[in-house]
């Protein structure tokens, strides 16, 4: 075994091993902190894991493997720590990962000569950018009697965290100086379609 982290009630081991009490596991596995019972998740390396790094539900990996859960990664991936799902992050290096480790959004790598086909001697860092997926709908409220139109940018997952500007439209032209979440309807306004972009 080279790497272990935990979430939860989880601990997740990477190494070279093929085997974990008894159930096979391609060099990747979880086990129940209080009981060592292996879990069920199994995405599978093709090669050693040498370093693991926790962000949120997500398990950044670096190694010798050129596959992970089935699928090309260069040395580095990341993967869901309850489905074993492959994230869409990838990297490629000359040379294997021998530390993972992360600051914020930002995933630092250790021990190779290339990233892609740009010399990187040693160590290097990268943004984790995911797309934003909306979870809650964006949506417009009225308020103050039927006065104000709000509008709520939702919810979304993603990261970096989605940032939002606002446009009032009238009849789909843009109202001048309507951009904050609340639009006032004046006299002027009424009987007219209303949106925000």
């Amino acid at each position: 075994m080279r790497a272990l982290a935990s979430i939860g009630t989880s601990i997740y081991l990477g190494g070279a091993f093929t085997q974990v009490a008894g159930q096979a596991r391609a060099r990747l596995a979880a086990v129940d902190a209080g009981t060592g019972v292996p879990a069920a998740w199994n995405p599978g390396a093709n090669n050693a894991v040498n370093a693991i790094a926790v962000g949120g539900s997500t398990l950044y990996l670096g190694g010798v493997f050129t596959k992970l859960a089935g699928q090309t990664r260069q040395r580095v991936g990341a993967l869901d720590a309850s489905s074993g799902a492959l994230a869409p992050w990838a990297l490629k290096l000359d040379q294997p990962a021998r530390a993972v480790a992360l600051s914020g959004s930002t995933v630092l790598v250790g021990a190779f000569a290339k990233v892609g086909s740009q010399p990187q001697r040693g160590y290097a860092s990268f943004a984790d950018v995911s797309a934003p997926v909306v979870t809650v709908a964006p949506g417009v409220t009225i308020q103050e009697n039927g006065r104000t139109l709000v509008s709520s940018t939702g919810t979304w997952t993603g990261s970096p965290a989605p940032t939002f500007a606002f446009q009032w439209l009238r009849n789909g032209v843009p109202v001048a100086g309507a951009t904050s979440a609340r639009f006032r309807i004046t006299r002027g306004r009424h009987g007219h379609d209303a949106r925000a972009a």
